[in-house]
């Protein structure tokens, strides 16, 4: 059975609001719940500014980072922040908001183009949002 847009949406809210992490120092900040925001999208902190795929819950969005067969969702490519082996990913990837001690994790930028934050699991990297736990409520649900 198809979930209606808006309760897809609601759990998204839901999900960011518990993926937020909270601050540890005070040059860490924590973002606002990223649903709130509408789509939004995430930038590689690299030399291009590599587009990595919207956060939206439309697994049918071939941009969204949550569609496991798009360029942006699989783990299989090279732009994804779920392929472990690629720089966007993992815990090793320069620019993966897995990697705890990067400095150049993601953007989190709104439909505007103002940026938000960044997704990173770094601590001590601003204004941020963790990514872990981003997937698991959503599985739970039959996203």
């Amino acid at each position: 059975m198809k979930k209606p847009q808006f309760v897809k949406s609601l759990l998204l809210s839901m999900t960011l609001v518990l993926a937020i992490a909270m601050p540890v120092s005070a040059r860490s900040t924590m973002l606002p719940p990223l649903g709130v925001y509408g789509s939004t999208s995430l930038y590689a902190d690299d030399d291009d500014h590599t587009y990595l795929g919207k956060i939206t819950l439309n697994n049918y969005d071939a941009d969204s980072i949550f569609n496991e067969y798009g360029t942006y969702g699989s783990k299989y490519s090279s732009e994804s922040i779920f392929n472990e082996y690629g720089p966007y990913g993992g815990k090793y990837g320069s620019y993966s908001p897995f990697n705890e001690y990067t400095s150049s994790p993601p953007f989190v930028v709104d439909t505007s183009g103002y940026t938000l934050g960044r997704l990173s699991a770094n601590r001590y990297i601003g204004r941020y949002s963790s990514p872990y736990g981003l997937t698991d409520p959503m599985d739970k649900f039959g996203f």
